[in-house]
């Protein structure tokens, strides 16, 4: 599927898994990266600086190759200033290069999305392509929909090239009619962006939700559902309309505020993998109190590569990686790591075999 933008967080499993992406898979992608909240306190104005500074820096150890990206500070309050001023406004400082796309949105302060004009207006902003970022549940009310035009017509001053991303965040199967009847409303009376992107998940913030200790589970990805009903309607034909989804990452992820001694007794490992329209679970239990501890990733990949579905060991390196963990090779897997494989081998088969 080359209509495909995965959301990311800018966590370093996230860019690792697109760093180790295969050439041929890598070469047209342009991902979404949301800069990671902190957990539930709020960053400090130097604790965002510092964020940014080594964002920039894992930018350039992991994303060098990549044509464009769009970049987000969606789970960040904009209420946190950096030298008087928000802290995207830094962003943009320290990120202006022509491949990243900024990204506004409605809900967004008022002096949160000027930064971004302003920004372009003094040509210190090189991208002439811009983002505005919109959530399904607002494409309810009258009043956003007028927002989100008032923002498009200022927009289109300033970008010769502004996308419309409609986001979902965390779908179920009862959203999925009202959903798509929202979405393609909208659609009927904005149909003069040149990109759209329908995105969501199916992952919840807690895994639990979704799959219990000890035990697998296959999920069907109501995302796909919502897309492929908004894509069927003739109010849609002719827009330039991509999927997106949050690869193996619940939209609502944010790290732990667990102390460190405690965090191994809390943590079951868990590994995910996507075959047709359906999302595999498969999760261990305690990793300081089940006597596999770690190996319990050997063991979960064990079973997975003996599932038909599974893509075999040359698909992608993260299936390669869960081919060779699956034969208890290499050092141990830790809740850290994981994420780049799963990742990895979740975009390759968004862009190589998935059909929708």
């Amino acid at each position: 599927m080359k209509k495909y933008t995965p959301f990311l967080k800018f966590k370093a499993g996230e860019l690792s898994a697109i760093k180790n992406l295969h050439q041929d898979v890598s070469k047209d992608l342009i991902p979404f990266f949301d800069l990671p909240r902190k957990g539930k306190e709020k960053y400090k104005s130097a604790e965002l600086k510092d964020l940014i500074d080594k964002s920039f820096r894992k930018f350039e150890l992991n994303l060098s190759k990549l044509s464009k990206l769009y970049i987000d500070d969606f789970d960040i309050d904009n209420d946190i200033t950096i030298g008087g001023k928000p802290g995207y406004s830094y962003f943009l400082k320290k990120f202006s290069l022509p491949n990243i796309i900024p990204t506004i949105g409605p809900d967004r302060t008022e002096t949160r999305n000027k930064i971004v004009f302003e920004t372009k207006i003094a040509n210190s902003l090189i991208s002439d392509s811009l983002a505005i970022r919109v959530f399904t549940d607002d494409l309810k009310y009258t009043q956003r929909r007028k927002d989100i035009s008032e923002l498009a017509k200022a927009s289109s001053k300033l970008f010769s090239d502004v996308h419309l991303i409609i986001d979902s965040r965390i779908c179920n199967a009862s959203n999925v009619n009202d959903y798509s009847k929202s979405i393609i409303s909208f659609l009927r009376d904005s149909r003069d962006f040149p990109k759209y992107i329908l995105t969501g998940s199916s992952i919840t913030a807690s895994i639990r939700d979704i799959a219990a200790v000890n035990s697998t589970n296959t999920m069907h990805r109501i995302e796909i559902d919502i897309f492929e009903e908004v894509v069927k309607s003739e109010v849609v034909k002719g827009l330039n309309i991509f999927f997106g989804d949050y690869a193996t990452v619940s939209p609502n992820y944010s790290d732990v505020d667990v102390d460190d001694k405690i965090i191994r007794k809390i943590t079951a490992p868990k590994i995910l993998y996507s075959y047709d329209k359906k999302m595999y679970i498969a999760r261990g239990s305690s990793l300081q109190t089940n006597p596999r501890g770690n190996k319990q990733y050997f063991d979960l990949f064990g079973n997975l590569i003996k599932e038909k579905f599974y893509r075999g060991k040359t698909y992608s390196l993260g299936d390669e990686f869960m081919f060779s963990k699956a034969h208890g090779q290499g050092s141990q897997v830790m809740p850290a790591t994981i994420v780049n494989p799963l990742v990895n081998a979740h975009i390759t088969y968004m862009i190589n075999s998935f059909k929708i």
